[in-house]
């Protein structure tokens, strides 16, 4: 059986199986292209050749920070949200048929965003204290009517009985003063009354912060 021989890259230290008549002749390797002199020993056709050496592996610190180096990416994207945000303040939509958002105030139909305000709770002594005035100009209401009484009922016997004294003088003066007064203090005290009682019975919003 012919005899080949087994040639070895110096460089690559790729194995060349080739006859023996090419011993001490210059060749090429054809896996890294360097040129040298064949020299070997021969061995019988059919024997397999020697084993390449095993290329080391990687140490295993270099792995470890090999992968440290791929969590730090800042690039990757390590979880996918598809939770519905709203494009004014990124802020958590209700849903994803959610028209106004709940952080803001944003409205995604219009584009337009509403103002929000957080407010504070309304006692009943605040609403009372709020409607005390109204109360009271109520009370003068009905403190001038019975003035109004007075001056055409009792006026002409008080005014009898103090005759010496100063602010006595003309009764139906005094009586036509008097109810221009009355009315007079009337109209204002019903005015105020009717704006606190009944047009505006809650006292005005508080905005927290």
């Amino acid at each position: 059986m012919a005899n080949l021989l087994v040639f070895a890259c110096p460089d690559c230290e790729k194995e060349i199986k080739a006859p023996a008549e090419i011993e001490g002749k210059k060749i090429r390797c054809k896996a890294c292209g360097a040129t040298f002199t064949a020299k070997a020993q021969a061995v019988k056709a059919g024997k397999p050749p020697k084993p390449a050496p095993a290329k080391p592996k990687e140490p295993p610190k270099q792995a470890a920070a090999a992968g440290l180096e791929a969590d730090l990416n800042p690039y990757a994207a390590s979880h996918l949200d598809l939770t519905p945000r709203c494009p004014h303040c990124a802020g958590e939509m209700e849903s994803e048929d959610a028209v106004i958002c709940l952080h803001c105030g944003y409205n995604t139909q219009t584009r337009m965003r509403v103002e929000t305000r957080v407010l504070h709770e309304t006692t009943g002594g605040e609403i009372f204290l709020w409607l005390l005035p109204g109360i009271i100009c109520a009370m003068m209401i009905l403190a001038m009517i019975g003035f109004i009484i007075f001056l055409f009922v009792s006026l002409d016997a008080v005014a009898e009985e103090n005759k010496d004294a100063w602010w006595v003088f003309a009764p139906r003066a005094m009586r036509l003063w008097g109810i221009i007064f009355s009315l007079f203090v009337m109209f204002f005290c019903a005015r105020f009354a009717i704006k606190r009682l009944i047009l505006h019975p809650m006292p005005p919003e508080r905005v927290k912060g």
